[in-house]
């Protein structure tokens, strides 16, 4: 059996996810949850809540992408968002949060490394009580925003009736580093 653990592989998502979320949460965004993809987890996340559905619920898959440059070090990919409320303002208001936050290109990519150093993620409480943190060990180059299509009313689906439904794509460059606290920073 090997020593390596998986959660120490580089995976972006995690750090587009939080940073997104607690930027959501300056807002008037209650609660917002954050869950990748699966066949029915929109379903059941909203089958199973106890008469208070959260203001936002956002659902990613990660799709990978060609290399733009014969540099290999520097991976190009993409998240699809599909962000769920049954507040279509909150919707409305979310897409100009995400987009305003992340289509800024090296701008966007600068805040979010900065803003990953200094906010370390933990699995969940026993990890934070021990310090093991997530390790950061992905540096952003340049970030995009798209809106896939509009917004629209998720009525044929019978169990989340009056949930409304938009589409983005977030794409974005970046490299494999060293994580924070190691003694030097380089491409691998």
């Amino acid at each position: 059996m090997g020593d390596l653990e998986v959660r120490n592989l580089p995976y972006p998502p995690i750090w587009i996810n939080a940073y997104i979320k607690q930027e959501l949460l300056k807002y008037d965004f209650n609660n917002v949850i954050v869950i990748p993809s699966t066949p029915t987890a929109i379903d059941d996340v909203y089958k199973n809540t106890l008469g208070s559905y959260p203001d936002l619920a956002i659902q990613y898959d990660r799709l990978f992408r060609f290399r733009r440059t014969p540099f290999y070090p520097m991976k190009c990919e993409q998240l699809l968002y599909y962000i769920y409320s049954t507040n279509a303002t909150k919707i409305y208001d979310a897409m100009i949060i995400i987009s305003q936050l992340l289509d800024r290109s090296d701008a966007s990519a600068e805040d979010l490394n900065k803003w990953a150093a200094a906010n370390p993620i933990y699995e969940d409480e026993a990890a934070r009580i021990a310090n093991d943190r997530q390790p950061y060990n992905v540096y952003f180059h340049d970030m995009k925003v798209y809106q896939l299509e509009e917004t629209r009313d998720l009525g044929e689906l019978g169990a989340i009736r009056g949930l409304t439904l938009n589409k983005l794509i977030i794409e974005y460059d970046y490299h494999v580093k060293e994580p924070t606290g190691s003694p030097e920073d380089k491409y691998r």
